[in-house]
């Protein structure tokens, strides 16, 4: 992890330190917020960016360039800087509904820290699979009932809610509301009626829907497995469930559900799941419920014992800001250099100090180097005001002392040198060092120096996401690479790929939805791929295609050529392509258009192409 993201969150791990106490058990504590917040993207039903965490193989016997969780080092484990960010930060974890608590933060953080022990045989987020005998019989849908189910999906669909049959072979419909989150509220699940005799699992969690919701759920007589997590849900909607005999799992974790609301689940003698966490159930309310249902597995968590946090002795740090960071240091991280007590805000930001303190040592506020104190400065007059000098107000640029009539002065320097060094008079440009490796090869992309506007001096470059920048002088070049996001967005000549949308929504190697972490570039044009596997094959295929001569592949139509699916023969949706001898062929649902992608040949033939 790099310096700049340790800091981002290391701040957050020492507030919340002392927030638990004890062992975590995995069952009682890190379970539930697993299945809670995040096997719902990441299990074996949607595993989002190749990652799954319901299982302990998948999340703990990764290779270790790949790996989520570092036993005993919360600081180092991605799990925990992704769900520490702030909300609305585009990398945040989960990226849809409220951030984790702190608490819950605290207990996965301590739970790594103490090794992430997870017992062999605990799976997570899979409840067993409905035998027939727990689904009410298949309905007959009349033609009529067929077309209302149709553009029922069709509706749910529109609104950013998924909508598919649970099995190629079976007529009953999953309907996932949870993707959309925030943005769902009662009146976006009227569509339902259209599937109330084949909708069998419902996802509403993290949504804004309330009671008046759950009328409308409890008229689907199938429902088997209804999520209800993170919603606003009270005990006086919970009496709308109490007629769905089939219902098999209930997930009400975070709600503000009471022991009043589970009453009126008894009667649900087929129910065999049911969680509870950060409920207002108390433990008389689960023994009721166990039972009146004995064979129910009730996940309550465990009570978090909050307890105040030490306070965090006095540091004698001459500096109030991390010099590596620039965030708020940690009285527990400091270094002593040249005899003055150095702060940080975590110990990686002090390793990287340690190893090259002249390359941080400007940035440490209050700092006086015993070697300059008695240099004078190489300038007569302020660079910034004009003004005298005076001897307090110093600062050492290019191993040179320069002189500032005040703080502000000085400070403004140090905000950007390269901006006032060439009012410095008595200065002496330093040549940079030269870099490691090879110098950056390719004539520079732009003719104007970002910093000082002059022309550039070939001579002077740097690489920068594979672009060659060009400088008019080392010192220039030199500040640039110290910072380089502050300045890049002056050379109108770079185009960032990191800001490349791609043109495909599939992929066109395996035809599933495509990732933003991997893209290439062909052509001119972004192509998005699902892996990097398939992004691989792909750049593998247009080098042996260019170095053998060949002609280049043919674009790919984005008019699909089809208006009926090849394997269901129902009426297409667009949303579901797949690129094939240069054609877009289009299909009803993901899982059509998966089975094509496993094997075109099998079904191109029964691609009926538009007249």
């Amino acid at each position: 992890m790099t310096v700049m993201r340790c800091a981002a969150f290391a701040m957050v791990l020492t507030m919340l330190a002392g927030t638990v106490r004890g062992a975590v058990d995995f069952e009682k504590e890190i379970a539930p917020i697993l299945e809670g917040r995040c096997v719902e993207c990441h299990g074996a039903k949607s595993a989002k960016g190749k990652l799954r965490l319901d299982q302990k193989q998948f999340v703990l016997e990764r290779a270790k360039d790949d790996a989520v969780v570092v036993p005993g080092d919360s600081e180092d484990s991605e799990l925990i800087y992704r769900i520490s960010l702030p909300k609305g930060d585009g990398d945040i974890m989960p990226p849809e509904g409220d951030p984790l608590s702190k608490e819950e933060i605290a207990l996965l953080a301590k739970w790594i820290d103490e090794g992430a022990q997870w017992p062999d045989g605990v799976d997570l987020g899979a409840p067993e699979p409905e035998a027939e005998s727990d689904l009410p019989p298949v309905p007959q849908l009349s033609a009529a009932e067929a077309w209302a189910a149709d553009i029922a999906i069709e509706k749910i669909r529109e609104a950013g809610a998924l909508a598919m049959r649970i099995a190629a072979d079976s007529p009953w419909i999953d309907v996932n509301y949870s993707l959309v989150g925030k943005n769902i509220t009662d009146e976006h699940i009227d569509p339902l009626v259209g599937v109330s005799t084949t909708a069998t699992w419902v996802n509403l969690a993290n949504t804004q829907i309330t009671d008046q919701a759950l009328e409308k759920i409890g008229k689907l007589p199938a429902l088997t497995r209804l999520h209800l997590e993170n919603t606003k849900v009270t005990d006086a909607g919970l009496a709308n469930l109490a007629g769905l005999e089939h219902l098999r799992y209930l997930n009400l974790y975070g709600t503000a559900v009471t022991d009043e609301g589970i009453k009126q689940l008894a009667g649900l003698k087929n129910l065999k799941q049911v969680y509870l966490w950060q409920t207002q159930v108390t433990d008389a309310g689960v023994a009721a419920l166990q039972e009146a249902i004995p064979e129910v597995y009730i996940n309550t968590g465990a009570k978090l014992v909050v307890v105040e946090a030490e306070p965090e002795p006095q540091s004698s740090a001459i500096n109030a800001k991390c010099p590596v960071s620039g965030q708020n240091i940690n009285a527990g991280f400091t270094f002593t250099f040249k005899e003055q007590v150095i702060g940080f805000c975590c110990g990686d930001c002090k390793a990287a100090f340690e190893k090259e303190p002249e390359k941080f040592i400007s940035k440490v506020e209050n700092f006086k180097d015993p070697g300059t104190l008695a240099a004078k400065p190489v300038n007569s007059k302020c660079p910034i005001s004009g003004k005298e000098l005076n001897p307090d107000q110093t600062v050492t640029y290019q191993e040179q002392v320069i002189g500032f009539c005040c703080g502000n002065c000085k400070a403004e320097f140090e905000k950007d040198p390269a901006k006032f060094i060439a009012k410095v008079d008595g200065f002496t440009p330093r040549p940079a060092p030269a870099p490691e490796g090879d110098p950056v090869a390719g004539k520079p992309i732009n003719t104007i120096c970002p910093l000082s506007g002059k022309e550039v001096d070939v001579n002077h470059t740097s690489a920068y996401k594979g672009q060659t920048i060009g400088f008019c002088c080392p010192i220039c070049k030199q500040v640039f690479e110290q910072d380089p996001s502050k300045h890049i967005g002056k050379v109108k000549e770079f185009k960032d790929p990191d800001a490349l949308k791609p043109v495909n929504a599939k992929c066109p190697t395996s035809g599933k939805d495509i990732s933003a972490e991997f893209v290439t570039v062909f052509e001119g044009l972004p192509i998005g791929f699902c892996c990097g596997n398939c992004k691989a094959a792909f750049e593998k295929k247009i080098s042996e295609l260019r170095g053998g001569g060949e002609a280049k592949p043919q674009p790919v139509s984005a008019e699909p050529v089809n208006d009926v699916c090849p394997i269901s023969g129902r009426p297409v949706d667009k949303a579901f392509t797949f690129a094939h001898e240069g054609k877009t062929v289009a299909f009803c649902c993901e899982k059509c258009c998966n089975k094509f992608a496993e094997a075109p040949g099998e079904f191109a033939e029964k691609v009926v192409q538009k007249n």
